[in-house]
């Protein structure tokens, strides 16, 4: 049986206390769930920073966005091996052929896809540089929703992550 308890929710600590009556024993699971929206705040400059583009964030069923995202070293030295996490938003499938070349050269070491996030794993980024990555998404349903935020790091230093902010798409 499902409860729905939003009714006795508010902010702070909410405690909840569940009395079986009689000799039965119960098993039971409590769940919450709840949105942060993004903060407005201008992040501090880190080692790496990431920024991402769409060409469009309204479109129809079947259209496609292309989506580039620009990753800085702000590092002296070179980065080593860096991971771009990059969001797939619901209702979205990924097309990451225009990513295959620079796997083949080399400066993407891989290309591991989920159903939420397509990760990218850079060989390296040298000091001060510059590097973007465009890939294709394709709308599936009519819906409104966040892009969801990327993120990168590297490798050997996951403590010290750069995000970038989501963005809203419309799918009509």
């Amino acid at each position: 049986r499902v409860l729905e308890l939003t009714q006795w929710v508010h902010p702070g600590d909410v405690a909840v206390t569940l009395t079986p009556e009689g000799s039965v024993k119960y098993i039971y699971q409590v769940q919450g769930w709840w949105h942060i929206p993004w903060d407005a705040e201008a992040p501090d400059i880190g080692p790496l920073g990431i920024e991402v583009s769409y060409d469009k964030t309204s479109l129809a069923v079947n259209d496609m966005i292309e989506v580039t995202a620009t990753v800085t070293s702000n590092l002296d030295t070179n980065t080593g091996m860096v991971i771009v996490d990059l969001p797939i938003p619901p209702g979205f499938s990924l097309l990451s052929d225009k990513l295959q070349p620079m796997v083949a050269s080399g400066e993407l070491a891989k290309i591991e896809a989920t159903g939420v996030q397509l990760i990218l794993y850079v060989n390296d980024i040298p000091p001060g540089a510059t590097m973007s990555f465009v890939y294709d998404l394709v709308a599936l349903y009519p819906l409104e929703v966040s892009s969801g935020e990327a993120e990168v790091y590297q490798y050997y230093s996951p403590e010290s992550r750069a995000q970038s902010e989501p963005v809203q798409i419309e799918v009509e």
